[in-house]
């Protein structure tokens, strides 16, 4: 027969049942944030209902498991360990909200990054002298701004036509400076207008990620 104490010392290695799912829908989530665009294509009304289902889950996993607890607490006590997981999985899932978009793009970024590497060594080496100032290269879902100096926007899967993202290569490192653009007083700017003008004009956002590669929006 058991004594109290080893009664007590169970209580308080229990770990709940819904755990394991917990910790399934964080993994999950990284994967989600990492490569959306890939799966469904960057297609806005597919990513937003993904991602509430998603959350959605998280919520009802929480409360199924907040609910064990309680129970367990009721007739044995605390359960430490149990509070322990929960803190974990509740903490974890804060910071996915918050910094899992911006960290998985990122992460996609230095997982492709040799192919980009490729891309942009390749249709940076000449400008075809058939094309004025910018043209897109089908084989490689990329634009190509002649510059100088050549510089390269690997279009993002998703978007519109007059609507989406890329991973943009510059030796000059100037595409950062649209950061600068505001909607008011300079987007306007003379010395700033020109960039604006790249690949065929439209872009107006860009932001750095490692030396020469930015993340622009047009």
């Amino acid at each position: 027969m058991k004594s109290n104490s080893e009664s007590v010392s169970h209580t308080h290695d229990y770990i709940p049942g819904y755990s394991k799912p917990a910790l399934i829908w964080l993994f999950l989530g990284i994967l989600f944030y990492i490569f959306w665009r890939d799966i469904y294509g960057g297609i806005f009304i597919l990513i937003v209902g993904v991602e509430w289902l998603y959350w959605g889950l998280g919520l009802i996993i929480l409360v199924l498991t907040l609910a064990e607890i309680w129970r367990k607490t009721k007739i044995q006590g605390l359960p430490r360990n149990g509070v322990a997981v929960i803190v974990f999985v509740m903490i974890c899932g804060f910071v996915l909200y918050y910094l899992g978009p911006h960290y998985g793009f990122l992460a996609r970024f230095y997982l492709f990054k040799p192919r980009y590497e490729e891309i942009a060594w390749k249709l940076s080496q000449n400008f075809p002298i058939e094309y004025d100032t910018s043209y897109y290269d089908n084989l490689n879902g990329a634009l190509v701004d002649k510059g100088p100096p050549i510089r390269v926007a690997i279009v993002l899967p998703g978007g519109l036509l007059t609507s989406f993202q890329a991973v943009v290569y510059d030796p000059s490192g100037k595409v950062g400076q649209l950061q600068q653009f505001k909607s008011d007083p300079n987007w306007d700017d003379p010395e700033l207008n020109y960039l604006k003008k790249l690949f065929g004009g439209g872009m107006y956002y860009c932001e750095p990620m490692v030396k020469f590669w930015f993340y622009c929006k047009f």
